[in-house]
């Protein structure tokens, strides 16, 4: 038994004492909500005089929410960075967004792109929480890279996300994150919520029209890369 969470990897915008706290209230308020009761059996200190008295919490509702799991999963697309919200009246975690990286590189969907941010949250959370091993349940890019006239989908783009963030999944289990398995999305172009059929953020194309199936070239990589791995895997075990 396990849970997937929407985690957000958190970064201040400099060194500031008031952007280094922005950033822990960021977190508290976008994971420890989360984490805390699940992991730890509480809530971030300044989540509850923020909006504990919105929670009606019941004698035991912590412990219910505290449960031993087997494992835990983190979606991970791109990361946060903020700065604090000087204004008096503003709502608590009072942070405002920035950009993450000096790159204007964006997704289709218009997210930015920071490998290290997965392997970063993951070493946050690990440090706080007494968590089950970890599985990477989604980590994707939207790129609507089209069937081409050679009958190809080029998406070269979205190849090197996987290549550049399954990195850092490997530089996540170096630094001692137990992490036990990685999937991509997606298998296939499908209905992505508010957006609809606009995005596309599969290694396999589909024609909504005719409902052809096209393998794109990342598809094709990642086929490779899951096939060596279980060829490797197996060679270490008759071994």
């Amino acid at each position: 038994m396990g849970v997937v969470l929407n985690a957000i990897s958190t970064y201040p915008a400099s060194d500031a004492p008031e952007d280094v706290a922005a950033a822990e209230r960021h977190f508290q308020f976008h994971n420890e909500i989360y984490f805390g009761p699940m992991f730890a059996g509480r809530y971030g200190n300044q989540f509850i005089e923020a909006y504990g008295d919105k929670l009606r919490m019941q004698p035991g509702d912590l412990a219910i929410a505290h449960q031993p799991l087997d494992w835990w999963g983190f979606n991970y697309y791109y990361p946060s960075t903020v700065i604090n919200d000087p204004k008096s009246d503003a709502a608590f975690p009072a942070t405002i967004p920035v950009p993450s990286t000096t790159s204007n590189v964006r997704t289709d969907i218009g997210w930015e792109i920071k490998a290290e941010g997965l392997p970063h949250l993951l070493r946050q959370v690990y440090d706080r929480y007494d968590l089950p091993p970890c599985y990477i349940t989604e980590n994707g890019a939207c790129y609507n890279t089209e069937v081409g006239p050679d009958g190809e989908v080029d998406d070269q783009a979205r190849l090197s996300y996987l290549i550049d963030h399954i990195g850092a999944v490997a530089d996540a289990i170096e630094i001692g994150i137990p992490v036990k398995g990685y999937f991509a999305w997606s298998l296939m172009d499908n209905y992505e919520w508010a957006e609809g059929y606009k995005m596309r953020f599969s290694i396999v194309h589909v024609d909504y029209h005719t409902q052809v199936r096209t393998l794109k070239k990342s598809g094709a990589w990642f086929g490779q890369l899951s096939a060596d791995q279980a060829a490797q895997s197996q060679t270490v075990a008759a071994e």
